[in-house]
């Protein structure tokens, strides 16, 4: 009965967070969600409608041609297999997102009391020690990552680890290695968690000699093999395709996480998160006032049995103590003080494991969870059934109390997301062609834009149709070359012959679409440009192209934000800064309209600052245009300087398309600066043309 009531006050806290048509996955809030939400929809969607492939788990329909593995959008793979099941049985496409969510909120509380069972608390102090669980910050937090709610899978490895090490039962044993191996169908963080806390589990049995050493080995071995093996199987890791992704050390857990007051009622600290990377929102394990007083009950007053339960479990507590370590990153910060930064993260194997778990602040779980166990644990035993209820029951207070501001903060995020697209409007578009191009993908674009990104990744995942943007982090896309391929051809990713084409306003300049397009009709709206082999399909999405910005002889123009130059960069750029932009990538080219006809020679003049970095420094440039031949030009020195570039014409024109193209370019990872993998060359500062006499 208790576990029961534990699993509806689980039910009961998701249905007062999170909206009815969420957590039961109908319309009309799937129609158009955000952020991880709709990166987890649209890949599972795509998987469902596409065609099978091999490794399984492989879709087509997202950065064709070469597809993507649906592991790396994060829709829990073993669901998302059922419903690509269920879709071609039935033509209905299930929703489990949605009954995911429920059934997390009513495991979390219903596994930890059967935890607290197994730790000889009576029902009712199990009850109420399980009631913490479901109260647990982190927990509550991880809203927007539909498969890393799935913490019950942490406490149901905790309950195992309990029945190997101290069972020792063939049964226990192989039971806890299958439910263990079975995670890597639901989330990769959750299945490292557990595997360290299932072997934790082999080698304290093997050291309190309730498993033969050699079993505990040989078992934990086998485990190992079959996972890498069937990640391998199912695609989930590819000898050549990237499975790494930046931001290791950025998305890590503050030294004061655990202890801080972060969205808590705690005066001032309703909304704040202790963030000093701009990505430790990640490592967000404050604990609550409530667990933390249970914690400094335990050490004042219940050292005995605390340690006596951590005695009893070495491994395990050394175990989830490296993962939380590692939680910290090789970056170490005491609120915003930067205490180590070490430089482990650089070397083999560590920098490939930190690569693919790089949000490390997550590996505080285990630990967090261990800690108030055994909390728990050392207060029932100090003090009994009857002392424990009153102690809890008044902890529980305080911590629900305190973690209110936390999910006022949840229940804001769930909300159902505005409309950015009229719905009707786009799908009859989209059905008129037979695939999806954003321009530039989402990997590359602008935040500004990435709510677009969800839209249009939902329309096409829901018409069958193949999109290049698919969004995921860990990618070896090169921003710069596609930027280039894309201005020279639109359709340069195509691989249908009809593709709706959106080329957002803040990478492409009117000039460049009016300019270098002509192959396509295309048409304006206010957050992009809309281009289609077929004008009619898109004639009432907005008016044709505008009139074009043009430049005057003589004039200087600036490429800084808001700078009167910006519409005469096509590709190659960087987005602008208060100084100007940088050019990206070995070619950064001008597309430029003449107020007036031009003939004879010209001059480029422009304001630069050439990347260097110790001894290196970009000298060289060849300068091409459409209207003449190539020159090739140098510099001499480092530093901001004004430069003349002659620009040969041998027809008159009005228009103007003039490359900057570079060799050997490096990056500043490549010269050991930082993690910025762009090949940069020169800054722009302002150009001007001139006559030459």
């Amino acid at each position: 009965m208790y576990p029961v009531i534990a699993a509806i006050l689980g039910l009961a806290l998701a249905f007062l967070i999170f909206p009815h048509d969420l957590v039961v996955g109908i319309s009309p809030y799937w129609d158009n969600v955000q952020g991880d939400n709709a990166a987890n929809w649209i890949g599972y969607e795509a998987f469902a409608r596409d065609t099978w492939h091999w490794p399984i788990f492989k879709t087509t329909l997202l950065s064709p041609p070469e597809g993507v593995n649906v592991l790396f959008t994060d829709p829990i793979p073993g669901l998302a297999l059922l419903g690509k099941l269920t879709l071609k049985a039935t033509g209905w496409l299930p929703n489990y997102f949605g009954p995911w969510l429920l059934f997390a909120y009513a495991l979390q509380p219903a596994v930890a009391y059967y935890l607290l069972r197994r730790l000889s608390l009576t029902k009712v102090s199990a009850f109420l020690g399980a009631l913490f669980f479901l109260f647990v910050p982190a927990f509550i937090f991880r809203y927007g990552h539909f498969s890393l709610l799935g913490h019950w899978i942490l406490l149901a490895s905790l309950l195992v680890y309990y029945f190997v090490a101290q069972g020792g039962s063939r049964a226990a044993i192989y039971g806890g290695a299958a439910f263990t191996f079975s995670i890597i169908l639901i989330n990769p963080y959750l299945l490292v968690m557990a595997i360290a806390i299932y072997c934790a589990a082999l080698v304290d049995g093997a050291f309190s000699r309730r498993i033969p050493v050699l079993q505990a080995a040989a078992v934990c071995v086998a485990l190992a093999m079959s996972i890498v093996g069937t990640a391998f199987l199912f695609g989930f890791v590819e000898i050549g395709r990237p499975t790494a992704g930046g931001g290791f050390g950025r998305y890590s857990m503050n030294l004061l996480s655990p202890i801080m007051p972060q969205l808590s009622t705690w005066p001032g600290h309703e909304k704040f998160i202790l963030d000093a990377t701009r990505g430790q929102y990640e490592g967000y394990n404050y604990l609550g006032g409530g667990i933390l007083g249970l914690i400094l009950i335990a050490a004042l007053f219940a050292w005995q049995p605390a340690k006596d339960f951590i005695r009893r479990s070495p491994a395990l507590f050394i175990f989830a103590g490296l993962m939380g370590i590692y939680a910290l990153s090789t970056q170490i910060y005491l609120g915003d003080k930067l205490l180590a930064s070490l430089a482990l993260d650089q070397f083999e194997p560590f920098a490939k494991f930190a690569g693919m778990f790089r949000s490390s602040g997550r590996f505080f779980w285990p630990m967090g969870y261990l800690i108030l166990t055994c909390a728990i644990y050392a207060i029932y035993m100090r003090f009994g059934a009857n002392k424990f209820a009153l102690i809890a029951t008044s902890a529980l207070a305080v911590q629900i109390g305190d973690v209110r501001p936390l999910i006022s903060s949840v229940s804001e995020r769930a909300l159902k997301a505005p409309h950015n697209l009229d719905a009707l409007q786009w799908s009859e578009i989209a059905r008129a062609h037979n695939e999806i191009l954003l321009l530039p993908q989402f990997l590359c674009m602008s935040r500004n834009n990435r709510k677009y990104a969800y839209d249009f990744g939902q329309l096409a995942a829901r018409s069958g149709l193949p999109t290049n943007s698919a969004i995921i982090n860990r990618s070896d896309v090169d921003c710069a070359a596609e930027r280039l391929a894309s201005f020279k051809d639109l359709k340069a990713a195509a691989v249908r012959d009809n593709p709706l084409i959106i080329a957002f306003k803040d990478a492409f300049s009117r000039n460049a679409m009016a300019l270098g397009q002509s192959s396509l009709a295309c048409r304006e709206t206010s957050f992009a440009y809309v281009c289609s082999p077929n004008d009619s399909s898109i004639a009432n999405i907005g008016p044709e192209l505008g009139s074009l910005s043009t430049i005057r002889i003589g004039e200087e123009h600036s490429v800084a934000e808001g700078g009167e130059g910006l519409p005469f960069l096509a590709a190659g750029w960087s987005a602008p800064s208060q100084w100007g932009v940088w050019g990206l990538g070995p070619e950064s080219v001008f597309l430029v309209a003449f107020e007036k006809e031009v003939c004879g020679n010209l001059a480029f003049r422009a304001k630069i600052k050439p990347f260097e970095l110790a001894a290196y420094l970009v000298k060289e440039v060849q300068v091409t245009s459409d209207s003449g031949p190539s020159v090739s030009f140098s510099i001499e020195q480092p530093g901001e300087q004004v430069v003349t570039i002659p620009i040969p014409i041998v027809r008159c024109t009005n228009s103007l398309k003039l490359s900057l193209r570079f060799f050997d370019l490096k990056s500043p990872h490549d010269l050991g600066f930082n993690d910025d993998p762009r090949r940069i060359s020169w800054g722009l500062q302002s150009f001007s043309f001139q006559h030459v006499y």
